[in-house]
């Protein structure tokens, strides 16, 4: 659906109505996109409207029946109108509009209800969804070339896997690190803030090898970091269900990229998941999650402290007899 819309912005042909949902940071950027093309060379103040938050079919069409000023089109965006989750609004009369665009960006949408169905039918609607690795890649590369910036690919991978799978935090860092005329794998881990999962990750890595001085060295900076018990310990369940998943699957014989697309999950991060997986038996990490969800109601009901609750199953799980 991205290529449709580039081909639409290039050629500058458009839908009257567009429905965009999914990565926020890509939302964006397509909305801005269109507003620039669809309004170039006109008086935008005279011919877009912007509507937040809860509207009305009337109001949309109130706005959208104005005739644009010196411009062959109007342009209306809508923000989170909530009326692509639920039933009971009806888009007919929003699609009869010939010189009016209509952009709605939705953080929630069911396939299900009328709203999207119509929209579906009668224009476009995109599911924005972050990029694959190597597109993510080449998107960077791009931005450090535009800014004179210079930085190996291999450091390039390596920033993607240590920041979260969000374009606009990726962007953020990116742009944190762009000052610098040449960035190395030093200039990221100085300026750059790990992800939480990443530290996760290291931790279990950690566990799998029976290294439990590092996995309590990253479990205590995590704390001096103020991460919350509870949150550490949703974060080991997350990571112990991921090896799990990711080593059935292998032992069934699906391939890699097979996996991440079943997972939807970051190539990198199951390739992770399956190294990590050959330390830990199947019955372990079965028996490692059982033992979480007990540490969790052990520590909610106040039998044990967060801290240390949490420290005892790291403990458990790095010990050589386990």
């Amino acid at each position: 659906m991205i290529e449709i819309l580039e081909k639409q912005l290039k050629k500058e042909e458009y839908n009257n109505l567009y429905l965009f949902y999914g990565e926020e940071y890509l939302k964006k950027y397509y909305e801005s996109k269109y507003k620039a093309a669809i309004l170039k060379n006109s008086l935008e103040d005279m011919n877009l409207n912007i509507i937040e938050g809860k509207t009305t079919i009337k109001e949309i069409a109130d706005k959208a029946n104005q005739v644009p000023f010196m411009s062959p089109y109007r342009l209306v965006l809508v923000r989170n109108s909530g009326f692509f989750a639920k039933s009971g609004t009806d888009m007919e009369s929003l699609s009869e509009l010939t010189s009016t665009i209509i952009i709605f960006t939705e953080k929630e949408v069911d396939k299900r209800v009328g709203a999207y169905k119509t929209l579906a039918k009668k224009g476009l609607a995109v599911e924005m969804k972050i990029p694959k690795e190597n597109e993510l890649v080449n998107w960077l590369g791009d931005f450090f070339k535009d800014n004179k910036t210079a930085i190996k690919k291999s450091d390039i991978i390596y920033l993607l896997q240590i920041t979260p799978p969000d374009m606009q935090m990726i962007k953020k860092e990116a742009e944190k690190l762009a000052s610098h005329g040449e960035i190395t794998r030093e200039v990221i881990d100085q300026l750059v803030t790990k992800s939480p999962d990443l530290k996760i990750f290291d931790m279990l890595k950690f566990l799998g090898q029976k290294d439990v001085k590092k996995a309590l060295q990253i479990y205590n900076n995590m704390l001096d970091n103020r991460t919350e018990p509870l949150m550490i310990l949703a974060m080991i369940i997350r990571q112990f269900r991921l090896i799990l998943r990711v080593k059935a699957l292998s032992h069934s014989g699906v391939p890699l990229d097979n996996i991440v697309s079943k997972l939807k999950s970051r190539s990198f991060i199951v390739r992770e998941c399956l190294a990590q997986s050959k330390n830990f038996k199947f019955n372990t990490l079965i028996q490692a999650l059982e033992d979480c969800l007990n540490t969790d109601i052990a520590i909610k009901t106040g039998k044990i402290s967060p801290p240390l609750g949490v420290e005892l199953l790291i403990v458990k799980y790095g010990s050589s007899d386990i």
